[in-house]
């Protein structure tokens, strides 16, 4: 259970910082003002609840593990490819992508949680995993705004949360998770 939760919290949290993130790749990099950036938030709202229901259909079919790994993969490649993302149609393609896994990769995350549980500790389990993951996110904050603070490319600030989401995904692949 620890290691799943362990896992989860920094999948979790990596995702907690990047959405905030990806907002300021949108007005920093594009000059997005606020009309355009609720547009964009739109788009990943519409998306993304086609995408955790896609999810939802692979993980009743196939289990939790073959539905998580391409929603952290596709985290993977939102957040490379945010790097190399120069035009508004590029931005408005990596918001989509963004949709399809933002969703799912959090109810399959939490759905592995659950499955961990020990019988009648799931409230227990829970609380602890979103303390876990409001700590993880907090942390990953901190490196964004370092990072962003130290070279002033949010870009490259979105890159770092490659590290609390791979290393989450490498601790989720044990064989509990």
């Amino acid at each position: 259970v620890a290691a799943t939760l362990a896992g989860a919290a920094l999948v979790l949290g990596g995702v907690q910082a990047a959405i905030p993130e990806f907002s300021s790749v949108a007005r920093d990099a594009f000059g997005l003002g606020t009309e355009a950036l609720v547009g964009l938030v739109l788009l990943v709202q519409f998306v993304a609840l086609p995408g955790a229901v896609l999810v939802g259909w692979i993980s009743a079919r196939a289990g939790r593990r073959p539905a998580r790994r391409p929603c952290l993969a596709g985290w993977v490649a939102v957040l490379v490819l945010a790097w190399f993302v120069r035009t508004p149609v590029q931005l408005n393609a990596l918001a989509v992508l963004l949709a399809l896994v933002l969703g799912g990769v959090q109810s399959v995350i939490r759905a592995t949680v659950a499955d961990a549980a020990p019988p009648g500790r799931s409230a227990a389990t829970f609380g602890v995993l979103q303390v876990a993951t409001k700590l993880a996110g907090a942390a990953a904050f901190l490196v964004l705004g370092g990072v962003n603070a130290c070279v002033g490319d949010p870009r490259l600030a979105l890159a770092t949360l490659l590290v609390p989401l791979v290393g989450g995904w490498w601790v989720l692949r044990g064989p509990a998770a």
